[in-house]
C-alpha cells in the first residue's frame, strides 16, 4: 500500500501487517516510543553522514497513521534517491521499511567548491569557497561546516563535481601516496628519488601492494623491465636484505657463532621466517642440521636462555657499599629478571640470585 508524500507527511511502504497495526489501539503508546527511537535514529544518520548537528534535522514523522514497529535490531537508513532530503528506513528484520522526507537546516556556513572538478583530483585550499550566506539559492544539497576544512583538503574526488557545489562527504575517497616511474627502468637497477614523481590516488581503488614508502623504494632495484608511467608495486621490486647463512655443517644441538655462520646481504627472496642478522649474534643452538650455505630459518634453531643450567655465572654480590664478584654454578635455567637458584661450588650452598644478563647474575 503506498501513500503519495505531502510535505508535512512519510510516504509510507510497509509490509501487510501495517492493516493490522492500524487497528492495535492498545499499542499505541509503544508505537509512540517506537516512532521517537526511529526519528532520533534517522537524526544520528544524517548527522554521522553529512557532519552536520543532529539538532540541524527534522525528521516529517507527525502522520498518526504512521505506525513505527519496535526495531530490537536497529534501523537501517540510507538515501535512495538522489534528493539528499528523501530517506528509506527499514527494519530488515520483520521485512517493514518506510520511506520519509526530512529538513536540513542549512543556518551555518558550509564548503562550496571554487570550480568544477574532475573525478581523483585532490583537492588543494584553491579549490575551496567558503559560504556564509546560507540562504542563497542554488545547490541545496548538505555541506560540510568551516570545522570539517581539515578532513577536506588532501581527500581525492570520488565523483565530478561542478563550480558552487556544496562540500560534503559522500563526495570525498581518502588519499594515498603512491609512486611512478619517470622513465623506463631494466631488471635490477637500483631506484632512486630522480627516477619517481609522487601521486595522491584515492584509498579505495589502491592495491595494497602499491602501498610503498620512499625509503623503502631507495633500498630496492628493479625486479623486472618497468616501463615510464607503471605505478610501483612491491612485487615489481627487491629488496636488499640481511640474514645469517652456515658457512659449514652445523649438526643437531651445537651452538651458532661466528666461526660457523656470516651476514650475508642478498637481494632474493628469502624465507618468510629467516633469522634476521641483529648485530651480536645471540646464543642460539640448531634444532636440526644445518648445511652450508643455507639461510638459517627461526623453525631451524631455539633461543637460549641467559643462564642455563650446569654453567659457570658471574654472580655479583651486593652488601650495602661493597661489591664483590664470584663464580657460582647455575642450578636452574633462567632469563634475564628471573630469580633462579645458584650453588656454590665449593660449600654446595644453594643461594637466589637474580639473572642480569648472559651468564651473569646478582644478588642483593
Amino acid at each position: 500500500m503506498t501513500y503519495q508524500p505531502l510535505r508535512n507527511f512519510a510516504v509510507l511502504l510497509v509490509t501487510s501487517g501495517f492493516c493490522g497495526a492500524l487497528l492495535a489501539q492498545p499499542a499505541v503508546q509503544a508505537m509512540s516510543i517506537a516512532k521517537q527511537r526511529m526519528v532520533e535514529a534517522v537524526q544520528d544518520w544524517v548527522s554521522e553522514t553529512d557532519q552536520i548537528g543532529a539538532a540541524s534535522v527534522t525528521v516529517h514523522a507527525n502522520d498518526r497513521r504512521l505506525r513505527v514497529p519496535d526495531c530490537a535490531e536497529g534501523f537501517a537508513i540510507s538515501r535512495p534517491y538522489t534528493d539528499a532530503e528523501t530517506l528509506k528506513v527499514e527494519c530488515p528484520a520483520i521485512n517493514w521499511q518506510i520511506t520519509l522526507s526530512i529538513d536540513i537546516d542549512q543556518a551555518n556556513p558550509t564548503w562550496l567548491f571554487s570550480s568544477a572538478l574532475p573525478r581523483g583530483h585532490q583537492i588543494s585550499a584553491t579549490d575551496l569557497t567558503l559560504l556564509t550566506d546560507t540562504s542563497a539559492k542554488g545547490d541545496t544539497s548538505i555541506g560540510m561546516p568551516p570545522d570539517n576544512y581539515p578532513d577536506i583538503v588532501g581527500k581525492i574526488l570520488r565523483a565530478p563535481v561542478r563550480q558552487g557545489q556544496r562540500v560534503n562527504a559522500e563526495t570525498l575517497d581518502e588519499s594515498l601516496l603512491v609512486y611512478r616511474l619517470l622513465r623506463d627502468v631494466p631488471a635490477g637497477q637500483l631506484l632512486t628519488a630522480s627516477d619517481i614523481r609522487e601521486e595522491y590516488v584515492a584509498a579505495n581503488t589502491l592495491p595494497l601492494t602499491a602501498r610503498l614508502t620512499l625509503a623503502e623504494i631507495n633500498e630496492a632495484r628493479s625486479g623486472r623491465d618497468l616501463p615510464a608511467g607503471w605505478l610501483l608495486r612491491h612485487h615489481d621490486l627487491d629488496f636488499r636484505q640481511t640474514v645469517l647463512t652456515a658457512t659449514q655443517l652445523i649438526e643437531r644441538g651445537a651452538a651458532l657463532t661466528a666461526q660457523n655462520t656470516r651476514r650475508t646481504e642478498t637481494w632474493s627472496s628469502v624465507p618468510v621466517d629467516a633469522f634476521p642478522f641483529q648485530g651480536e649474534l645471540p646464543r642460539v643452538v640448531a634444532t636440526g642440521r644445518i648445511s652450508p650455505g643455507q639461510t638459517i630459518r627461526h623453525s631451524q634453531v631455539r633461543l637460549l636462555p641467559e643462564i642455563v643450567a650446569g654453567e659457570s655465572v658471574a654472580t655479583e654480590v651486593v652488601r650495602g657499599n661493597l661489591a664483590i664478584s664470584v663464580q657460582l654454578e647455575a642450578v636452574e635455567d633462567g632469563r634475564t629478571g628471573q630469580q633462579i637458584r645458584l650453588r656454590n661450588p665449593q660449600s654446595g650452598r644453594v643461594i637466589s640470585a637474580i639473572v642480569a644478563g648472559d651468564r651473569r647474575a646478582q644478588i642483593r
